[in-house]
């Protein structure tokens, strides 16, 4: 293999490995306060299941004002925000008028993410697909902006569950109230 090919390859690696541990470790903002619980239920041959993370997260502030364009199909947005991490994904949720605005940083732009809300149950789902095997994408991170309507009656908190693939990879409790 030649030196120049060689030094190419490992400079890249460098760069995706510092890029997931920047990920990795994004925290909490500072007007918040997270407690997270994590458990991994197993299934057969001991092989981890569903990995459950209960955040409550609690604003020190009694409201955070966001102005400005959100991304969502309404245009502008205020209103109270909250940032959290489940799984691998951060997410920034926004609430006003009865409208929930999530915002989720995706690894590519080949994910594609659905938000569906399940009113009885208070219930947010989050469904994040990953691409095909063999599909060729640029690796940079992606923004996506989802929005659902909660009803005329916004409930204190929502349970968020976070499926990838299908498969149920994280859940948090997110206080709007």
């Amino acid at each position: 293999m030649d030196k120049n090919v060689a030094a190419s390859i490992a400079i890249i690696l460098l760069v995706i490995a510092v890029a997931a541990v920047m990920y990795a470790n994004e925290a909490v903002p500072a007007n918040t306060r997270a407690t997270t619980t994590p458990s991994t239920t197993t299934g057969a041959a001991n092989t981890p299941k569903e990995t459950t993370t209960s955040t409550t997260v609690e604003r020190t502030t009694s409201t955070t004002e966001t102005g400005g364009n959100m991304g969502a199909s309404s245009g502008n947005s205020t209103g109270n925000a909250v940032t959290l991490t489940v799984y691998k994904f951060s997410i920034t949720i926004y609430h006003d008028d009865g409208n929930l605005t999530l915002q989720i940083e995706l690894p590519n732009p080949c994910y594609k993410a659905n938000l569906t809300y399940q009113e009885k149950e208070e219930t947010l789902i989050l469904d994040i697909n990953s691409p095909p095997p063999g599909t060729v994408c640029v690796q940079v991170l992606h923004e996506e902006t989802l929005t659902v309507n909660l009803g005329e009656q916004v409930p204190d908190q929502v349970l968020l569950v976070v499926r990838l693939d299908g498969r149920v990879v994280g859940k948090a409790t997110v206080e709007l109230g």
